[in-house]
């Protein structure tokens, strides 16, 4: 049954390691408070979430203002927003968070039953259940509230939703594939990005969008815009939804999805639509890269951490392949502002099939976090870093060739040589932040034992997927095997 006082401000709903469940007043004066727990879609989006309410708490003009007021300045802000702007955040009654009463009992709505609460989206009524968390269960209204965050704009493209009727009189732009929400897209899922502090309120500063910061990063943006969950849009395209899908909150919380929590179940249909990156539509989470209108995808293969190198040519170079506006505009002055920070990116790697999104064969959520000093950062052995990442992919690129050329010798199956390169980057992956470390530190004798060690992969997976057993086996692996000699690979006869 429903709880009628369940009000998020108060209530322990966000998951945070180590602490279980806090509430938002939590969030911006526990300053313990750092790691959110859940999926990596869970933690961005109440990361932006967190933004959000700052956001509406305090405008600042600049980064002098940002300094100032400081991270616990700001949480102080929210606190006090949150305060006066208590009933708005009610889970139910009569103006629910983020939802829309005026779908209870409007033509064409169905109740739907909330399954894979660790996915951010409802499972398709023909789906196989194949594991028992698969199952419907009993959901908290703590479940429920998280799932309700993560639909604003991570919700997958489909027909998962109910069609209904526009509730915007002559709105013509409805189908009964909804639009993936506009910060997962409508192919394989962006890759997002973030600024992490020492502790959460910390990671909400360093995510706070000053005015000035907003015209830059796009000058057409509404400053002066109430948030969702204070004023909802009655309709897909009424004045209120084209005044937040041109505000910064089309970035935080979308709206993508139209929902009301039901005592058994929740209604859910399409809310507001955004275009795609292909279409010329960015957020500053997303690197995007403007020639051909692409992003950074989340992709299995590819861990977070092996972009960091291109994620950061778009806060040092002047013509960077990929621009991530966030990481452009608020590292320098993060690198001005505290000592130690974290740059943080994942996603959900998905598909699209006949319009309708779905996680299918290796598809799964991707994530990385790594540390750095600010003093480093601003320094020129920066470019230690750039090497090292550069050295990483020259043994990649040996591996997958010489996997290749074996494979073409031996007209066997190319996809040796796919599978190669991800033993390879898992194999690396364990290392990234020792080799990120020694490239901070200058320990030029741990850096070249982690290179050495990862040049040893490259051997030791070459002679795995490689049969060497027959005589013509041999003669082939011993022409293509990587030397172990090369320079390039770093590893000694």
């Amino acid at each position: 049954m429903a709880d009628p006082e369940y009000n998020l401000v108060y209530e322990k709903w966000i998951p945070i390691v180590g602490k279980g469940k806090v509430s938002l007043v939590d969030v911006f004066s526990d300053f313990s408070i750092r790691d959110i727990a859940g999926n990596p879609i869970q933690k961005i989006a109440l990361i932006k979430l967190f933004v959000a309410i700052a956001q509406a708490s305090v405008r600042l003009e600049d980064e002098d203002d940002w300094s100032r007021l400081g991270s616990k300045g700001l949480a102080g802000k929210a606190l006090e927003y949150l305060e006066s702007n208590k009933s708005c955040f009610y889970l139910y009654g009569d103006h629910p968070f983020l939802q829309m009463p005026v779908l209870k009992g409007f033509p064409g709505t169905e109740v739907q039953d909330i399954y894979y609460d660790f996915l951010p989206d409802l499972a398709s009524e023909n789906d196989s259940i194949l594991r028992q968390i698969q199952d419907a269960k009993e959901l908290s209204d703590s479940d429920k509230a998280l799932f309700i965050v993560q639909l604003m704009n991570y919700a997958p493209g489909g027909k998962r939703t109910s069609f209904i009727k526009p509730l915007t009189p002559g709105y013509s732009s409805k189908s009964k594939n909804a639009n993936a929400g506009p910060s997962l897209g409508g192919s394989f899922g962006y890759l997002q990005t973030c600024l992490m502090g020492n502790y959460l309120a910390e990671t909400v500063w360093l995510n706070y969008f000053t005015d000035e910061d907003i015209k830059g990063i796009d000058p057409s943006r509404i400053l002066d815009v109430r948030p969702p969950w204070e004023k909802m849009p009655e309709g897909e395209d009424d004045g209120r939804a084209r005044e937040l899908r041109a505000s910064i909150y089309a970035w935080l919380v979308g709206l993508s999805r139209f929902v009301l929590l039901t005592d058994n179940g929740i209604i859910y249909t399409e809310g507001l639509q955004y275009p795609k990156v292909k279409e010329g539509y960015f957020e500053p989470f997303i690197a995007t890269r403007e020639k051909d209108n692409s992003a950074i995808y989340a992709d299995t293969a590819k861990k977070p951490w092996r972009s960091l190198t291109a994620l950061l040519q778009a806060a040092y170079e002047s013509s960077p392949e990929y621009s991530c506006k966030l990481l452009r505009v608020f590292l320098g002055r993060t690198l001005r502002n505290i000592r130690i920070f974290s740059i943080w990116s994942g996603g959900l790697r998905l598909r699209a099939t006949s319009g309708d999104q779905s996680v299918k064969q290796d598809d799964d959520y991707v994530e990385s976090e790594t540390y750095f000093y600010s003093e480093f950062m601003q320094s020129p052995d920066y470019q230690r870093l750039c090497n090292a990442m550069k050295q990483l992919e020259s043994y990649s690129i040996a591996l997958k060739k010489s996997i290749k050329a074996y494979a073409e010798a031996m007209n066997s199956s190319a996809d040796s040589s796919k599978n190669g390169d991800t033993r390879y980057w898992m194999s690396v992956e364990p290392f990234a932040q020792q080799i990120i470390n020694a490239c901070q530190d200058n320990d030029a004798d741990a850096l070249d034992s982690l290179m050495r060690t990862a040049s040893g992969f490259v051997i030791d997976i070459y002679d795995d997927v490689c049969p060497h057993e027959t005589a013509r086996q041999v003669v082939e692996w011993i022409k293509n095997r990587p030397p172990k000699g090369d320079r390039k690979l770093g590893k000694e006869q």
